[in-house]
Protein backbone atom coordinates (compact mmCIF):
# COMPACT_ATOMS: atom_id res chain seq x y z
CA UNK A 1 0.00 0.00 0.00
CA UNK A 2 1.44 2.92 -1.03
CA UNK A 3 0.67 6.46 -1.53
CA UNK A 4 -1.06 6.27 1.77
CA UNK A 5 0.38 10.08 3.71
CA UNK A 6 2.04 9.72 6.95
CA UNK A 7 0.27 11.69 9.35
CA UNK A 8 2.28 13.67 12.48
CA UNK A 9 0.69 14.41 15.82
CA UNK A 10 2.31 15.81 19.45
CA UNK A 11 0.24 14.91 22.05
CA UNK A 12 0.88 16.45 25.64
CA UNK A 13 -1.41 13.90 27.99
CA UNK A 14 -3.27 15.48 30.78
CA UNK A 15 -4.54 14.29 33.93
CA UNK A 16 -8.30 13.71 32.18
CA UNK A 17 -6.83 11.98 29.48
CA UNK A 18 -5.01 9.35 31.47
CA UNK A 19 -8.45 8.92 33.68
CA UNK A 20 -10.78 8.36 30.52
CA UNK A 21 -8.09 6.38 29.11
CA UNK A 22 -8.01 4.13 32.51
CA UNK A 23 -11.25 3.71 32.69
CA UNK A 24 -12.27 2.64 29.13
CA UNK A 25 -8.93 -0.09 29.23
CA UNK A 26 -10.87 -1.29 32.89
CA UNK A 27 -14.25 -1.36 30.85
CA UNK A 28 -12.92 -2.89 27.62
CA UNK A 29 -11.22 -5.53 30.50
CA UNK A 30 -14.48 -6.51 32.46
CA UNK A 31 -16.26 -9.11 31.10
CA UNK A 32 -19.86 -8.70 32.10
CA UNK A 33 -21.21 -11.94 30.54
CA UNK A 34 -19.10 -14.04 32.61
CA UNK A 35 -19.45 -11.83 35.72
CA UNK A 36 -23.56 -12.56 35.23
CA UNK A 37 -23.17 -16.36 34.70
CA UNK A 38 -20.69 -16.15 37.54
CA UNK A 39 -23.69 -14.19 39.76
CA UNK A 40 -26.28 -16.63 38.62
CA UNK A 41 -24.11 -19.71 39.15
CA UNK A 42 -23.20 -19.00 42.65
CA UNK A 43 -26.88 -17.85 43.66
CA UNK A 44 -28.39 -20.78 42.17
CA UNK A 45 -25.65 -22.94 43.79
CA UNK A 46 -25.91 -21.12 47.35
CA UNK A 47 -29.67 -20.00 47.69
CA UNK A 48 -30.87 -23.86 47.55
CA UNK A 49 -28.09 -25.11 49.71
CA UNK A 50 -28.50 -22.54 52.71
CA UNK A 51 -32.00 -23.22 52.68
CA UNK A 52 -31.51 -26.97 52.83
CA UNK A 53 -30.06 -25.95 56.08
CA UNK A 54 -33.47 -24.81 57.40
CA UNK A 55 -35.54 -26.69 55.52
CA UNK A 56 -36.46 -30.13 54.24
CA UNK A 57 -35.48 -30.81 50.42
CA UNK A 58 -39.35 -31.11 49.28
CA UNK A 59 -38.86 -27.49 47.14
CA UNK A 60 -35.13 -27.62 46.06
CA UNK A 61 -36.94 -26.70 42.21
CA UNK A 62 -37.98 -23.62 43.13
CA UNK A 63 -35.53 -22.73 45.79
CA UNK A 64 -32.96 -22.99 42.64
CA UNK A 65 -34.89 -21.07 40.50
CA UNK A 66 -35.37 -18.34 43.82
CA UNK A 67 -31.75 -18.40 43.57
CA UNK A 68 -31.04 -17.71 40.00
CA UNK A 69 -33.80 -14.88 40.41
CA UNK A 70 -31.54 -13.67 43.25
CA UNK A 71 -28.15 -13.92 41.10
CA UNK A 72 -29.56 -11.18 38.27
CA UNK A 73 -30.93 -9.23 41.00
CA UNK A 74 -27.67 -9.34 42.89
CA UNK A 75 -25.50 -9.29 39.38
CA UNK A 76 -27.53 -5.90 38.65
CA UNK A 77 -26.58 -4.03 41.95
CA UNK A 78 -23.24 -5.15 42.17
CA UNK A 79 -22.67 -4.22 38.34
CA UNK A 80 -22.77 -0.33 39.25
CA UNK A 81 -20.97 -0.89 41.90
CA UNK A 82 -17.92 -2.24 40.02
CA UNK A 83 -17.93 0.20 37.21
CA UNK A 84 -17.98 3.43 40.62
CA UNK A 85 -14.59 1.24 41.78
CA UNK A 86 -13.35 0.93 38.19
CA UNK A 87 -13.88 4.99 37.84
CA UNK A 88 -11.99 5.56 41.04
CA UNK A 89 -9.27 3.26 40.67
CA UNK A 90 -8.87 4.95 36.90
CA UNK A 91 -8.65 8.31 39.04
CA UNK A 92 -6.22 6.79 41.43
CA UNK A 93 -4.05 5.68 38.85
CA UNK A 94 -3.94 8.35 36.33
CA UNK A 95 -2.60 10.46 39.28
CA UNK A 96 0.42 8.02 40.45
CA UNK A 97 1.31 7.68 36.74
CA UNK A 98 1.54 11.79 36.22
CA UNK A 99 3.00 11.62 39.31
CA UNK A 100 5.76 8.96 38.79
CA UNK A 101 6.11 8.39 34.91
CA UNK A 102 8.93 10.86 33.67
CA UNK A 103 7.85 9.84 30.03
CA UNK A 104 4.23 11.43 31.03
CA UNK A 105 5.40 15.03 32.16
CA UNK A 106 6.25 15.67 28.35
CA UNK A 107 5.11 16.30 24.73
CA UNK A 108 5.24 12.88 22.87
CA UNK A 109 4.99 12.80 18.97
CA UNK A 110 3.52 10.26 17.07
CA UNK A 111 4.14 9.77 13.40
CA UNK A 112 1.84 7.15 11.96
CA UNK A 113 2.04 5.32 8.42
CA UNK A 114 1.47 2.85 6.26
CA UNK A 115 3.96 0.08 8.47
CA UNK A 116 2.84 1.08 11.98
CA UNK A 117 3.88 4.10 14.37
CA UNK A 118 6.86 5.73 15.66
CA UNK A 119 6.88 8.27 18.84
CA UNK A 120 9.43 10.46 20.07
CA UNK A 121 9.18 11.82 23.67
CA UNK A 122 11.35 13.87 26.13
CA UNK A 123 12.86 10.16 27.66
CA UNK A 124 11.97 8.04 24.84
CA UNK A 125 11.62 6.95 21.10
CA UNK A 126 10.82 4.00 19.06
CA UNK A 127 8.92 2.19 16.28
CA UNK A 128 5.49 0.09 16.50
CA UNK A 129 4.62 -2.20 13.65
CA UNK A 130 0.55 -2.20 13.31
CA UNK A 131 1.10 -6.44 13.91
CA UNK A 132 2.73 -5.75 17.50
CA UNK A 133 -0.81 -3.95 18.56
CA UNK A 134 -3.53 -6.66 19.77
CA UNK A 135 -6.30 -3.84 19.41
CA UNK A 136 -6.69 -0.89 18.45
CA UNK A 137 -10.12 1.26 20.29
CA UNK A 138 -11.51 4.85 19.40
CA UNK A 139 -13.39 6.67 21.63
CA UNK A 140 -15.63 9.63 21.43
CA UNK A 141 -12.17 11.48 23.18
CA UNK A 142 -9.19 9.45 21.88
CA UNK A 143 -7.13 6.37 20.49
CA UNK A 144 -6.06 3.87 22.29
CA UNK A 145 -3.80 1.21 20.60
CA UNK A 146 -2.72 -1.92 23.04
CA UNK A 147 0.01 -3.17 22.92
CA UNK A 148 -0.69 -5.84 25.87
CA UNK A 149 -4.21 -6.66 26.81
CA UNK A 150 -4.47 -3.83 29.74
CA UNK A 151 -1.78 -1.34 28.49
CA UNK A 152 -2.81 1.19 26.01
CA UNK A 153 -0.85 4.29 24.10
CA UNK A 154 -3.14 7.39 24.59
CA UNK A 155 -4.06 9.65 21.82
CA UNK A 156 -6.58 12.09 22.63
CA UNK A 157 -8.05 13.48 19.25
CA UNK A 158 -7.89 16.93 20.92
CA UNK A 159 -4.60 16.48 19.80
CA UNK A 160 -5.12 16.28 15.76
CA UNK A 161 -4.81 19.56 13.93
CA UNK A 162 -8.62 18.76 12.53
CA UNK A 163 -11.06 16.17 11.66
CA UNK A 164 -9.80 15.41 8.47
CA UNK A 165 -6.62 14.57 9.61
CA UNK A 166 -8.27 12.31 12.16
CA UNK A 167 -10.46 10.91 9.27
CA UNK A 168 -6.71 9.84 7.75
CA UNK A 169 -5.51 8.40 10.91
CA UNK A 170 -8.77 5.98 10.89
CA UNK A 171 -8.45 5.62 7.06
CA UNK A 172 -5.17 4.22 7.86
CA UNK A 173 -6.17 1.83 10.57
CA UNK A 174 -8.85 0.35 9.00
CA UNK A 175 -6.57 -0.74 6.11
CA UNK A 176 -4.69 -2.86 9.16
Amino acid sequence: MTGIPTIEVTTAVNYRDLQRANFQIARSATKWKRSLIISIALSAVLFPAISLAYRDGSNLFWMTVIGIGFGVVLWTFITPVMIMVAYALSYLTAGTLIRNNPNSKGPTTYQFSESGYSFSGPHSKGDVLWSALLKIQETRDMFLFYPQTNLAYVIPKNCFDSQTTIGELKNMLRAF
